[in-house]
Formats: C-alpha cells, sequence, structure tokens
C-alpha cells in the first residue's frame, strides 16, 4: 500500500512539472521583449505615462516649423494626432494664434518632451478673463 502511494504521490509531481512546462512556453522572454518595439512605431516617441491635465492660459508664441505652441513657461509639441478644437469643432494647428486662450491634455515622453494630445481652444467673454486674471494673480 505504500508503494502505491509514492507512486501516485511521484505522478502527482510529475504532473504538475509537466503542466508548468506546458503553461510557460518556452521562449516566453523573448517574445515578451519583442512585443512593445511591435507596438509602437519606430517614427513616434511614447511614454506609458497617462495624459496630463493642462489648465486653460493664454497661447504665448507658435512655431509653425517645428509645430511647437508655448503657453506659460512650457513648449509643447504638436503632433499628427494631436486633436484640436475650437469651442469644441475641430480646428486646424495652422490656424491657431498667439494669444488665444486654450486647454487641454499633454503626455510627458521618456526624454522630457511635452507633446501635446488635445488643445481645445476657447473663446472668454469678459467675465471670464476677470477670473482668469484672478486666478493667474491669486498663483
Amino acid at each position: 500500500m505504500k508503494k502505491l502511494h509514492t507512486i501516485v504521490n511521484l505522478l502527482a509531481v510529475a504532473l504538475t512539472g509537466v503542466a508548468l512546462c506546458v503553461a510557460t512556453p518556452i521562449g516566453a522572454q523573448e517574445a515578451s521583449k519583442e512585443t512593445p518595439s511591435q507596438q509602437t512605431p519606430s517614427d513616434e516617441k511614447k511614454s506609458a505615462s497617462r495624459p496630463l491635465p493642462l489648465r486653460r492660459m493664454k497661447i504665448e508664441s507658435i512655431d509653425k516649423e517645428k509645430r511647437t505652441i508655448t503657453m506659460g513657461s512650457k513648449t509643447y509639441i504638436v503632433t499628427q494626432n494631436t486633436k484640436i478644437t475650437k469651442d469644441g469643432a475641430p480646428f486646424e494647428f495652422e490656424k491657431v494664434e498667439a494669444g488665444m486662450t486654450a486647454t487641454g491634455s499633454y503626455r510627458k515622453l521618456d526624454d522630457g518632451t511635452l507633446q501635446l494630445v488635445s488643445l481645445k481652444i476657447t473663446t472668454i467673454n469678459s467675465q471670464d478673463e476677470q477670473s482668469q486674471k484672478q486666478q493667474e494673480a491669486n498663483q
């Protein structure tokens, strides 16, 4: 009876070993290393970070050639994937001008550059301008 019990235990251990080998395919580590490079396009830098909110500010300057927008003390890169709207309607980057007020979201890339995910240009009435000046004065 002890021999039968020992044989059953050895079979259980052997089957567990086989199950682990089947569950973890050979070369799984190499496949996981290749997956991120296959998912990310080589022409665009990506970051795993979530988009960060961009508070409402005036656009200080625009460089249409480099496709950058400066708001406050930061410069943001505008890509082909940046969603630009004005008062909720689609808007073209070429029509964006310094002095417009905008909000949106951006992503900080691994190399430290700030990439706009969305840019929402809004038309401000005089009451909103006063509240914005108060907010800026408080900061």
